[in-house]
């Protein structure tokens, strides 16, 4: 999957989400403490989904996946949850951030890391 396609399965899911849970930035109670117990949700979901019974029928959605190659089986709610997941991430980005892209990971050097 290419990030082109990742970012309009995010756009999706997030326009899902709004529509079901209203903006993010709107709801008073919610705070980064909030996602973080979400997110720690829905991993605790995907864990529990990796070891149950794993589809052998792919759904519309999934159109191919490593470990259906593989195994001809996928653990597509694990999949789900991800999805989730890797939105609720930038939903938080969006309703307690302002970043400048272009200012990310500035001056630092991959050389540096190891060291």
């Amino acid at each position: 999957m290419d990030s082109e396609r990742l970012f309009t399965l995010y756009q999706k899911e997030r326009e899902y989400q709004k529509r079901v849970f209203g903006n993010y930035e709107n709801i008073e109670v919610l705070n980064l403490s909030s996602f973080l117990l979400f997110h720690r949700e829905y991993l605790r979901k995907a864990e529990h989904a990796y070891v149950q019974r794993w589809n052998t029928d792919l759904p519309p959605w999934l159109a191919n996946c490593r470990e259906f190659e593989i195994q001809g089986a996928a653990p597509v709610n694990v999949y789900k949850e991800i999805i989730k997941n890797f939105t609720l991430h930038g939903a938080v980005l969006e309703a307690f951030t302002e970043i400048n892209p272009s200012m990310w990971r500035f001056g630092e050097s991959i050389n540096l890391k190891w060291k």
